[in-house]
């Protein structure tokens, strides 16, 4: 139905790295933004310029500096 699952999303209680690229589709920002209010411990991070196929160079320094925090 396209609902966000945020009560079970409520539920993940580690460290948690949301993205989405600054050009995606909308309801990937309104789905993204969902997540990140209802997962505790969680960071959001708009890539900017990205679509939904982010290049490895942009996603690569994201993950890499979220594993080292």
């Amino acid at each position: 139905d396209g609902a966000v699952p945020t009560e079970r999303a409520s539920a993940v209680t580690i460290p948690t790295l949301i993205m989405t690229g600054g050009a995606t589709i909308p309801f990937m920002h309104a789905t993204a933004q969902a997540l990140e209010a209802a997962i505790p411990n969680a960071q959001r991070r708009v890539l900017d310029g990205q679509t939904h196929d982010v290049a490895a160079e942009v996603v690569a320094p994201q993950l890499i500096e979220f594993f080292n925090s």
